[in-house]
């Protein structure tokens, strides 16, 4: 969940915001409704004001609608600007809108249910005719040389530091995405668009390839990296490339179990894949090169105890154990019928082990109303 200083940055990011004014300025006129999808602290909705908009639907989930609410009062938008606290799927709006303008991205566009979140609001909000910003993703792969990188990531659990052979923790670190800022002299490989969405008829949230990536030059590479070219309007647009102006967004690596040297004109096979399972991506990916052959995945990047893989086990019948019961207990008096002060009384009352006083139960039930009550 991104922080306001989280939407700070996005908007202090001059390359982002520019490119995205000039997209609001060219398609909206005085009659335009339309839809901040993901508003945040609400940016997009007032550029959408500024440029005259009817009306804006800003849905946010977070609490960082807040800030929005206090600056359209502080701008003078209230009658202009409609702000929404839940997610876009639970929403249902009086009228279909002309416009939804997004940037729910990561450092790649499929992060968290960023796909599902928008084709939803397209098929239930936007008019046959409308348009969404951005139209378009294209997203580029290429062999990276990464020492430093390489090193901070897959080092210390390497080089046995303490006389300490730390080695079971390398096979979870090297199946580890992470978010990166490389320049483009580290490109060893020319980059191969690989995947392009169309956010006028995208229909799924996976995706999937398979490429091959020639070296351009010789060199220790140490896994792939990826980016995207976004295109707002087809004469706007925006990229996290390596080599471009810098961006909030950063870029995707994936790394290697180990450094491949590569000569000028060798060939990389590379399979690809991204799986939304719940609300993270799950990557896949599959590398031949030099006579390796090199299968990874972020699902191993997070360590599993015996007892947790016995859990999720198909034929696994479960039980709630003690938070279990605690979450059931509190979620059940939630009907409408109870006080949060009431609730956690009985609470108090009924899980005395757990709670060393009202005020911490009526916390607990608190918490757990933000996230599930209405």
């Amino acid at each position: 969940m991104y922080s306001v200083a989280d939407f700070g940055r996005m908007i202090d990011d001059k390359t982002r915001m520019r490119a995205f004014r000039k997209a609001l300025a060219a398609t909206i006129d005085s009659d335009s409704i339309v839809l901040d999808l993901g508003a945040g602290t609400g940016i997009m909705a007032l550029l959408a004001c500024r440029y005259g908009a009817k009306r804006v639907y800003a849905i946010e989930p977070s609490d960082a609608l807040q800030v929005a609410r206090e600056t359209v009062a502080k701008n003078g938008l209230p009658d202009r600007i409609v702000c929404i606290q839940k997610r876009s799927s639970e929403v249902t709006l009086p009228e279909r809108v002309d416009l939804i303008v997004e940037d729910m991205r990561g450092a790649l566009p499929w992060c968290s249910t960023h796909i599902p979140d928008l084709i939803d609001a397209r098929e239930r909000f936007l008019k046959p005719e409308g348009q969404i910003i951005p139209r378009q993703d294209t997203v580029f792969c290429a062999v990276v040389s990464a020492k430093e990188r390489y090193r901070d990531q897959l080092l210390p659990w390497q080089s046995s530091p303490e006389a300490l052979d730390l080695s079971p923790a390398s096979r979870y670190v090297e199946n580890a995405p992470s978010g990166v800022r490389f320049k483009s002299q580290q490109l060893l490989s020319a980059p191969l668009a690989w995947a392009t969405i169309e956010y006028q008829s995208v229909a799924a949230a996976n995706v999937r390839g398979e490429f091959t990536l020639k070296a351009k030059r010789s060199g220790t590479a140490h896994g792939l990296l990826l980016w995207f070219v976004t295109e707002l309007l087809h004469d706007v647009k925006i990229s996290n490339a390596p080599g471009r102006p810098k961006t909030v967004y950063g870029q995707f690596f994936l790394p290697w179990p180990q450094p491949v040297e590569l000569t000028k004109g060798i060939t990389i096979d590379i399979k690809l894949r991204g799986d939304l399972i719940g609300e993270d991506y799950v990557w896949t990916w599959e590398s031949r090169v030099a006579g390796h052959h090199f299968r990874q995945t972020s699902f191993a990047a997070a360590p599993l105890t015996a007892e947790s893989l016995a859990r999720r086990a198909a034929h696994h019948r479960p039980a709630l154990g003690r938070d279990g019961k605690t979450a059931q207990f509190v979620l059940e008096r939630m009907s409408g019928s109870l006080s949060l002060t009431e609730i956690g009384a009985e609470l108090s009352r009924a899980f005395p082990e757990r709670f060393r006083s009202e005020r911490e139960a009526f916390d607990y039930a608190a918490k757990l109303s933000g996230e599930f009550g209405e």
